[in-house]
């Protein structure tokens, strides 16, 4: 598999979502330790549920304005 095949793919992902790969994957990590955390500080449902959310939309805030205009960088340095 070529490296032009794997950029190709994550381009596509960010066309389809509005996200780059990086971002998502940010996201993921970012959703899912606010959601452990919360569970483990023995919250009820509603405050983890509003935790995860507040979090989340944190996250791909900072993933539209800081991490794709990196990653659109990174891919134009490499072509």
């Amino acid at each position: 598999m070529s490296l032009q095949l794997l950029f190709d793919f994550f381009t596509q992902i960010q066309v389809y979502t509005g996200l780059s790969a990086p971002s998502l994957i940010l996201v993921i990590i970012a959703m899912y330790r606010s959601f452990m955390a919360g569970l483990q500080r023995g919250d009820g449902i509603v405050a983890v549920l509003a935790q995860t959310a507040f979090f989340g939309l944190v996250f791909i805030l900072f993933g539209y304005f800081v991490v794709n205009h990196i990653w659109n960088l990174f891919l134009a340095w490499i072509r």
